[in-house]
């Protein structure tokens, strides 16, 4: 019987196979439009991206870290396999709070 651990065992090898799943296999950047700005952000994967001629600005973001959202946070940069994981996490809780909303509403409409 393998037991839970958190160095790196089995349990936490197998945590991180199950985010892998909300993890993208590349990342979609975008960067701000201000022309004092022009920083360049990570989208989560279920964002859309906007189109070619489409002006996008970092208040823009639906990333859910909201320091993240404005022209005052620091450009983002290509995250470390550790960061990544964390960034999984986030769109993990975001992806499922969504889901629970959807799934009150319809039986809310079902009433």
């Amino acid at each position: 019987k393998r037991e839970r651990t958190n160095d790196g065992g089995p349990a936490s090898h197998a945590a991180e196979l199950a985010l892998s799943d909300y993890l993208p296999p590349s990342y979609n950047w975008v960067q701000c439009s201000h022309a004092s700005c022009q920083k360049w952000r990570i989208l989560p994967p279920q964002a859309e991206l906007p189109g070619e001629d489409d002006e996008w600005h970092c208040s823009d973001n639906p990333d859910a870290a909201k320091a993240r959202r404005g022209c005052a946070a620091p450009e983002d940069v290509e995250p470390t396999h550790e960061e990544a994981l964390e960034l999984a996490r986030q769109y993990k809780k975001a992806y499922d709070a969504e889901r629970r909303r959807d799934k009150e509403a319809r039986r809310e409409a079902e009433v």
